[in-house]
C-alpha cells in the first residue's frame, strides 16, 4: 500500500490552464479518486464469487450492482468545473436518487434497464480511466488502481467478517445456526415494504415500525433493479454499493476541503494526504473488542444505514464545500438559485440523510447551525429559513421514530465502557480530533492561548470548532441516553471521520525527495527521521490490519462451510481446501432444514396481487423451523418472511429464543411472551388475526411430509 501512496503522491493533478480555479483543482483530483475507487466493486464481485463457489450465485444481479456502483463512483469524474450545482460530488448524489427513483418505478420490472445503468457504469469507469491514464500516465494510474485495491480489501472484509451479521455465505450459514438477526430483519423489512408498502418486519402482521429505514428503500430499489432477492442482496450485494461510496466519500470529501483551504496553489497532491485518507479508512489502530472499539471503522463497516448516511454526509460536505468555492472572490451575495438551494434544496438533502440515519441529520445540523452563529454572511435569510425547515424535519423525524431498540434517559451512565477506561476514553476515543487540533496548531503557528484566541476572533480557528461541535454534539447522547446497545456509536463516531478528511485538508506537503538527499548525507532532522519511522511503522500496521481482517473474512466462510457439512467448525481449513472440488454430502439436519427454506422460498413465488393479500402461519409444533436457532438470539423468526416476502400471524419468538431481542430488532413494537409456553397449533386464532389484518388468504406451514411442503390454503374470505 505504501508503494502505491508513494507513487500515487506526484500525480499531475491540475491541467496547467486551470490553476487559479479551484473548481476545476477539484474536478481533477476527484478523476484520480474515481480511478482509486473502482477497483472496489469489481474486487468484491470477484470475492463473493469466488468463497460462494459450489452454492448458488445471483450472477447477473451481481454484475448489475457492481456496474450501477461504478456509475455513482465515476459520475464525479465528469462534474463541472465552472459551476457548483454541476460540480462532482453534486452527480453523485443525483445519480443516487435517480438510480433509486428508477428502482421503485414500473421500470425496474425490465431486466435491460438495469443491464442499461450498469453498462452506463461500465463506460464511465473506462472513460474516466483513459482520462486518467492520459494525463499522469500508466505506471501512475496503476499505482492509484492498487491503492484501490489494498483499501478494497481491507474494506471488503471487515464488512463480510466473522462474527454471522454480513457473510457472503449468510443464506447457507442460516442451515448451521451461525448468523446473527440483522441481515435477516433488514431482509424483512425490504420485502414488507415491497409487498405491502409498509415499513415492517412483519412477524405479527405488517406492524409499521417507523424508523431510519432509507437505506432500505434504496435497498428495495436497487434489488429490484438488479433482480436479487432480497435476503440475497442485504447479505452480500449492497456492499458493492456503500463500500466504495464511504471509501471514495472519504477522498473526494478530503480533496474538496483541501481545495477549499489552499485553493489551487497546489498543482498535485502530496503523498502525505494519500497516506492520510488511506488511514481515515483503514482505522488508527487494529480491530479491537474491547469496549473502546478504538477502530471507529468496524462499527461503520458493519452496519448499511450508517455506511450509507456517512457516505452520503461526506458528499454532501464536498458539495458545500464547492459551493463555498464558488463564492470565493465574489460579494457573496446569494442569488436566486442560492436562495431556492438554501430554503429547499438544504432540507430535502438532510431529510434524506436523516431517513437513511437520524443519528446524521443531528449531528449536520448542529455543524450547520454552528456555522450560522460563526459566519456572519450565513445569517441571512434564506439560510435561517432553509436551516429552520431542516430543523423542523428533524424534529418531525425524531418524534416518527419509534426506533428498532429500547433507549431510556440515563445521564453520567458509564457501564457501557469498562470503568478503568472511563478516564482514557475522551483522550482514546477522539484521537482523531486531537490530531486534527495539533496539526492545525502547527500548520497555522498557533504557539499559545493567545495566538488561539487571535484564531477564534478571526474565524481561522473555525475548522477545528467544526470538528469539536461534531465531538461535543455527539458526545451528548452518548452521556445523557442508554441506548440498551452499541447505538451510541452512531452519534459519537461521525467525528471521527469528519476530524479525519480534515487532517488530510491541512496535512502540509512532504518532499521525498528532500528526505531521501538528508538520509543519504546523514543532515535529516531527528524530526525528520522520527517521522520517517513513523511513516513505515504505520504502513506495516496498515498491512497488519488489512491482513489480519482479510484473514477473519476468510475464517468465517470456512467455518460456515464446515458447519454445513455438519463438522467441527475447527476444521475449516480443510473445507477451504474443497472449495472448488464438488460439494460433500451435506449434514442429514442441515438437509431437513434446507427443505424448510425451499418451501417458504416457494411461497415467495406467488404473482405480487396474491401475495399482497397472503399471510403465513407456522404453529410452534413445527419444530424444523422453531429449533432452527441461530448464534444471535430472537433471529429465527425474520427467517419466515426473509424467505417467503409475506407477513406472518403469531411469528414472534419462544421465550427461550428472546434474549436481548427484547430490547432489539424492532421486537419492542410487539408484545412478547412473558413466559415459556408449550408447542401448540393454534389455527382459529391465526385465522382471526390475518382477517384483522385484511388478509384473504393464511398459509398454514405445518412442516415436511413425504409428499414435500406441509402447507394448507385457508381462504379468508
Amino acid at each position: 500500500m505504501f508503494q502505491a501512496v508513494h507513487l500515487a503522491s506526484n500525480m499531475q493533478s491540475v491541467p496547467p490552464n486551470d490553476e487559479c480555479n479551484p473548481l476545476s483543482y477539484v474536478k481533477s483530483v476527484l478523476q484520480l479518486v474515481c480511478t482509486a475507487a473502482s477497483p472496489i466493486p469489481v474486487l468484491m464481485l470477484i470475492t463473493v464469487v469466488a468463497l460462494r463457489h459450489g452454492f448458488s450465485t445471483p450472477l447477473h444481479p451481481l454484475v448489475k450492482i457492481a456496474g450501477l456502483s461504478l456509475l455513482a463512483l465515476n459520475v464525479a469524474a465528469f462534474g463541472s468545473d465552472k459551476r457548483w450545482m454541476l460540480s462532482g460530488p453534486m452527480l453523485v448524489f443525483v445519480t443516487l436518487i435517480g438510480v433509486s427513483l428508477i428502482g421503485l418505478s414500473h421500470a425496474a420490472s425490465f431486466p435491460p434497464v438495469g443491464w442499461i445503468i450498469s453498462g452506463a457504469g461500465v463506460v464511465a469507469s473506462l472513460l474516466n480511466l483513459g482520462a486518467v491514464t492520459r494525463r499522469i500516465g500508466l505506471l501512475r494510474t496503476t499505482s492509484l488502481l492498487l491503492l484501490g485495491l489494498a483499501l478494497g480489501v481491507y474494506a471488503e472484509s471487515m464488512y463480510w467478517r466473522s462474527g454471522g451479521e454480513h457473510l457472503i455465505v449468510y443464506p447457507e450459514a442460516m442451515l448451521a445456526g451461525q448468523v446473527h438477526a440483522d441481515v435477516l430483519m433488514e431482509a424483512d423489512m425490504v420485502n414488507m415494504i415491497g409487498t405491502y408498502g409498509i415499513s415492517s418486519t412483519g412477524l405479527d402482521g405488517p406492524v409499521p415500525m417507523k424508523y431510519h429505514t432509507g437505506s432500505l428503500w434504496v435497498a428495495l430499489a436497487l434489488q429490484r433493479l438488479c433482480g436479487f432477492r432480497a435476503l440475497d442482496f442485504i447479505a452480500f450485494g449492497y456492499g458493492l454499493l456503500l463500500v466504495p461510496l464511504y471509501v471514495a466519500g472519504i477522498f473526494g470529501c478530503a480533496a474538496t476541503l483541501r481545495a477549499v483551504i489552499q485553493g489551487a496553489k497546489e498543482n498535485s497532491m502530496p503523498v502525505s494526504f494519500w497516506i492520510v485518507c488511506a488511514v481515515a479508512t483503514v482505522g488508527l489502530f487494529p480491530f479491537m473488542t474491547d469496549p473502546n472499539h478504538w477502530n471507529f471503522n468496524e462499527t461503520i463497516l458493519n452496519s448499511d444505514s450508517f455506511l450509507f448516511a456517512l457516505g452520503l454526509s461526506l458528499w454532501l460536505i464536498a458539495i458545500a464545500g464547492t459551493f463555498y468555492i464558488s463564492l470565493l472572490g465574489t460579494t457573496q451575495t446569494l442569488t436566486l438559485a442560492q436562495k431556492l438551494g438554501f430554503i429547499l434544496a438544504l432540507p430535502l438533502a438532510l431529510a434524506l440523510i436523516g431517513f437513511v440515519k437520524i443519528s446524521q441529520i443531528y449531528l449536520l445540523l448542529t455543524l450547520m447551525l454552528y456555522l450560522c452563529w460563526r459566519v456572519k454572511w450565513l445569517r441571512a435569510w434564506p439560510v435561517l429559513l432553509g436551516v429552520a425547515l431542516s430543523a423542523l424535519v428533524a424534529v418531525v423525524q425524531l418524534r416518527a421514530e419509534t426506533g428498532a431498540g429500547a433507549a431510556s434517559f440515563a445521564p453520567l451512565n458509564f457501564d457501557r465502557i469498562h470503568p478503568e477506561w472511563v478516564p482514557y476514553f475522551f483522550i482514546v476515543y477522539f484521537i482523531w480530533a486531537w490530531l486534527f487540533l495539533f496539526l492545525w496548531a502547527r500548520v497555522q503557528h498557533v504557539r499559545n492561548l493567545s495566538d488561539l484566541l487571535l484564531a477564534i476572533l478571526s474565524g481561522e480557528s473555525i475548522p477545528v470548532e467544526l470538528v469539536f461541535a461534531a465531538v461535543i454534539a455527539g458526545i451528548v447522547p452518548y452521556l445523557l441516553i442508554d441506548f440498551n446497545s452499541p447505538a451510541w456509536k452512531f452519534f459519537t463516531e461521525f467525528q471521527a471521520v469528519f476530524a479525519g478528511v480534515f487532517v488530510a485538508a491541512f496535512i502540509p506537503r512532504i518532499e521525498l525527495s528532500k528526505l531521501v538527499a538528508g538520509l543519504r548525507s546523514g543532515q535529516m532532522s531527528l524530526a525528520e527521521a522520527f517521522g520517517l519511522l513513523l511513516a513505515i511503522a504505520l504502513c506495516g500496521h496498515l498491512f497488519m490490519t488489512t491482513e489480519g481482517s482479510a484473514y477473519r473474512m476468510v475464517k468465517s466462510i470456512g467455518e460456515a462451510r464446515a458447519g454445513i457439512m455438519g463438522k467441527s467448525p475447527l476444521e475449516w481449513r480443510s473445507q477451504l481446501r474443497q472449495i472448488n472440488a464438488s460439494p460433500s454430502p451435506w449434514d442429514p439436519g442441515v438437509v431437513a432444514r434446507s427443505n424448510v427454506l425451499l418451501c417458504l422460498e416457494s411461497l415467495g413465488r406467488q404473482p405480487p396481487a396474491l401475495e399482497r393479500t397472503s399471510a403465513l402461519y407456522i404453529p410452534k409444533t413445527n419444530r424444523l423451523y422453531w429449533d432452527m436457532r441461530q448464534v444471535g438470539v430472537g433471529a429465527t423468526p425474520f427467517i419466515a418472511p426473509a424467505e417467503s416476502g409475506m407477513a406472518m400471524v403469531d411469528g414472534l419468538p419462544e421465550f427461550e429464543d428472546i434474549g436481548w431481542a427484547a430490547i432489539g430488532w424492532g421486537y419492542p413494537e410487539y408484545k412478547l411472551p412473558s413466559g415459556p409456553e408449550p408447542p401448540a397449533i393454534q389455527v382459529q386464532q391465526a385465522v382471526s388475526k390475518a382477517r384483522q389484518n385484511g388478509f384473504q388468504v393464511l398459509w398454514v406451514f405445518r412442516g415436511l411430509n413425504p409428499a414435500g411442503c406441509d402447507l394448507e390454503e385457508i381462504a379468508l374470505n
